[in-house]
């Protein structure tokens, strides 16, 4: 059976409704897409995937096929399902885009064992932060007590990345500067900068500290 033909029939499906549709969208649009982009790709999986995405996200079924199967081909590269927790795959226009979430970036870090856990917060005008570099980093952040804080603007985000034994943690910081320019570069078509942007700038310290990590050999 070929890619094509096994697109357009899986006998163990338990997909339905909306992700049932997704299922029957990929295998009468991406078949072509997928042989272009990889020809290596599973054809059931990439279903599968597509299906939990757009229960999800319904909008994506609109998107054309290329940036589709693109977009659900890199959810099965880093290994991070589109459920909305750790990644989810977004539609910007008529082009669906992958985008890996900071709960999904803390479980491959944690996953390749760089360190033990993750802490992510963000900062909001009106709470007390201090953080101290040098041998012996460390970050004060005690939220203001106030019930519309939430509401307050973001000043700064921070990751903090625990290891095990006495080794000390490590700590990423991203100062008002820093934000300011996420904003700046912030997709303003993408509803995740403007309603979600606590969580954007986490998972912008969160990578940028990831990079500092030392590798196994």
């Amino acid at each position: 059976m070929n890619k094509s033909t096994a697109l357009e029939y899986n006998p163990n499906s338990r997909l339905v409704g909306p992700a049932k549709h997704a299922e029957t969208f990929v295998a009468s649009r991406l078949a072509e897409a997928m042989q272009r982009i990889d020809h290596r790709a599973d054809p059931v999986r990439m279903a599968a995937i597509a299906g939990m995405a757009v229960l999800k996200q319904p909008r994506l079924a609109q998107c054309d096929r290329i940036s589709f199967g693109f977009a659900v081909l890199d959810a099965i590269r880093t290994g991070l399902m589109p459920d909305g927790v750790h990644a989810c795959i977004v539609p910007r226009g008529q082009t669906a885009t992958f985008q890996p979430m900071v709960r999904g970036i803390i479980a491959k870090i944690i996953g390749e064992g760089l360190c033990a856990s993750v802490d992510a917060e963000v900062v909001r005008e009106g709470d007390e932060f201090e953080w101290t570099k040098g041998t012996s980093p460390a970050i004060h952040h005690r939220p203001a007590k106030d019930p519309m804080r939430s509401r307050n603007p973001i000043t700064h985000a921070y990751a903090v990345f625990h290891f095990s034994g006495d080794t000390p943690p490590k700590i990423e910081v991203l100062d008002a500067g820093d934000v300011k320019d996420i904003r700046a570069k912030a997709d303003k078509r993408s509803f995740a900068w403007k309603d979600f942007f606590g969580e954007r700038a986490k998972k912008w310290a969160v990578r940028r500290g990831a990079k500092r990590l030392p590798r196994k050999s």
